[in-house]
């Protein structure tokens, strides 16, 4: 993996698939601005989203845990380092939605599947039940974590000289 944001992208659509959610119920809460969540329900029209309709927001944030970089022989660095996704399941069937998920992503399939995209994957909260009031509309929303770790390829700025000339260097006594 070379960039940051490929976790977002590939928990994304982990997500997508373990809930069966259309992808534009699944967003990314750190990309949404403003006050309304649309949804685009064809061509250019677009309706507000309400407490019927289940959403996921989510967000990667930054975690300390036993993070680490080296430098690899071609000069790149090797740097592993370790996030928590917070995701938040709005909706009136969120409950369910939540729980599914959570049992989903921690089945070992999933688990390989992530592996296999360079995310190791390292728990996965219990959803915890919230009630938040909105515009006078309660909306029913479960929160969950994932935490996961990864190793991403970076290139230096600049490279260290090279001391391999200095290999043929012979003392005298």
């Amino acid at each position: 993996m070379t960039d940051i944001n490929d976790i977002n992208s590939i928990l994304r659509s982990k997500i997508i698939a373990q809930t069966g959610l259309n992808g534009q119920m699944v967003r990314d809460a750190t990309t949404e601005y403003g006050a309304y969540l649309d949804r685009n329900t064809s061509g250019s029209v677009f309706e507000t989203i309400t407490p019927t309709n289940t959403l996921i927001l989510f967000e990667l944030q930054t975690r300390t845990a036993n993070d680490m970089s080296y430098t690899n022989d071609d000069n790149s660095i090797s740097y592993f380092r370790s996030y928590r996704m917070h995701v938040m399941v709005y909706g009136s069937d969120s409950d369910n939605t939540a729980n599914k998920l959570a049992a989903r992503l921690r089945t070992e399939k999933v688990r390989n599947e992530l592996l296999a995209s360079g995310v190791y994957m390292e728990h996965v909260s219990e959803p915890v039940r919230i009630t938040e009031f909105k515009n006078n509309i309660v909306w029913f929303r479960n929160d969950l974590n994932i935490d996961v770790a990864c190793e991403v390829t970076i290139t230096q700025v600049s490279t260290d000289a090279d001391y391999a000339s200095f290999d043929k260097i012979n003392i005298m006594k």
